[in-house]
């Protein structure tokens, strides 16, 4: 059905279509958690297949890399991808048994002690709280209330502790699906790699019929673009992290704090997530030290604030180079959004996705704000020299007269 011109520039029309609008986007507003629950549920769901998409994804460049060195040695395309897919799956094996042989062993070693010694811990601390308050009662200090929370406190901790333990079993359920989703990923991402080639030619084929010629190399440039972002950010991002942990360890060692490997691998790895991931690792740290020690935990809080300070000014702009040049406020809600939609991996992908979509609303959407602003000077521009020539030749009129 055909709407009648004459219809759509009436006033009416107008008014109807911005109310209707409105009363939508109100709508979608106020149950925007509902949408984003069955989006989220939808996800979960797929979320194998999205996890086999990441790995391949990741993966891609590694295989493409021993492919081409195998060029010369195997001439059969086919052959050469698979021989290249299998050495990048051993070459990955390789990294994990290698970090699980070096971490592994000495993480499991630092949990089972740390819940071992969780009672003993708790009532040093609050023997610790209790010389403080007594120390504070003796200078005049009123800190009962303070102290007597604390107290109460640690109390709960003890008192609740064995009964958690069906919430561990739970725990424990949810990390088994997820082991069993990641696996159904991994061989989903291997077939994936597999047939990649065909995949991506199919894909460029409907491209090709689909779209014009111009439009087809926009859309290429536009996703060649958008890949080396993504690639280029998850490196560094993971290198980041890496380092970052390692000069916690070194840290930690050197003052002979206990479970250096556990809290760095912590804070190495919140640190993957931007904004609020060193601050969620630098509290779980000092939580896990505090029950040792708390002046531990202190010089470990101003060690983590010195630490992110210097890899927000020196660290990363060593590694990333240039800034992505993202707006706070994109990665904020980037952060939010993609939390909500896909959880860690979210929060993990907000800064590339948020610099995708930035660089996307500079060259498309603002090129052609700008191009429409500049022929409105044009126009504003004629329309004044217009102006300017009606007042001369009426000038010259009068001046005859």
């Amino acid at each position: 059905m055909k709407l009648n011109k004459d219809i759509t520039k009436q006033k009416w029309f107008a008014y109807t279509t911005a109310t209707c609008s409105a009363v939508l986007l109100y709508l979608v507003l106020t149950h925007l958690t509902y949408y984003l629950g069955i989006v989220g549920k939808f996800f979960k769901i797929i979320g194998p297949i999205v996890i086999g998409l990441v790995i391949a994804y990741l993966l891609s460049p590694i295989c493409a890399f021993f492919e081409r060195r195998f060029e010369k040695g195997i001439k059969q395309e086919k052959l050469r991808r698979t021989v290249a897919v299998v050495v990048t799956l051993l070459l990955v094996l390789a990294v994990i048994i290698v970090l699980f042989v070096a971490f592994v062993p000495q993480l499991v070693g630092s949990i089972a002690y740390l819940f071992s010694n969780m009672y003993n811990y708790i009532v040093g601390l609050e023997r610790w709280v209790k010389d403080i308050s007594d120390f504070a009662e003796s200078m005049n200090i009123n800190v009962i209330d303070f102290s007597g929370k604390i107290t109460e406190f640690l109390n709960d901790i003890l008192t609740k502790l064995p009964g958690k333990m069906d919430s561990f079993v739970s725990t424990g359920i949810k990390v088994g699906m997820s082991v069993s989703n990641f696996l159904l990923g991994v061989f989903i991402a291997i077939y994936l790699l597999m047939d990649e080639k065909r995949m991506t030619t199919g894909v460029k084929r409907v491209l090709r019929a689909t779209l014009s010629t111009e439009k087809y190399h926009r859309t290429a440039v536009f996703w060649a673009r958008c890949n080396s972002i993504m690639l280029r950010y998850l490196g560094l991002d993971i290198l980041d992290g890496f380092v970052v942990g390692i000069i916690n360890m070194v840290f930690m060692l050197i003052f002979r704090m206990p479970y250096a490997v556990l809290v760095s691998v912590i804070v190495g790895v919140t640190n993957l997530a931007p904004t609020f991931g060193p601050i969620i690792g630098g509290v779980i740290g000092a939580l896990i030290l505090v029950l040792v020690n708390p002046g531990y935990a202190f010089l470990f809080i101003i060690f983590t604030i010195v630490l992110q300070t210097l890899d927000g000014y020196i660290i990363k702009p060593k590694l990333f180079g240039s800034s992505l040049g993202v707006p706070a406020v994109w990665i904020l809600i980037s952060i939010i959004v993609g939390g909500k939609l896909f959880g860690v991996l979210g929060i993990l992908l907000a800064i590339p996705f948020a610099s995708i979509i930035n660089f996307l609303y500079e060259d498309v959407i603002d090129a052609k704000i700008e191009e429409k602003c500049q022929e409105q000077r044009e126009k504003g521009k004629e329309f004044q020299e217009k102006l300017l020539a009606e007042e001369a030749q009426k000038q010259q009129e009068s001046d005859g007269r």
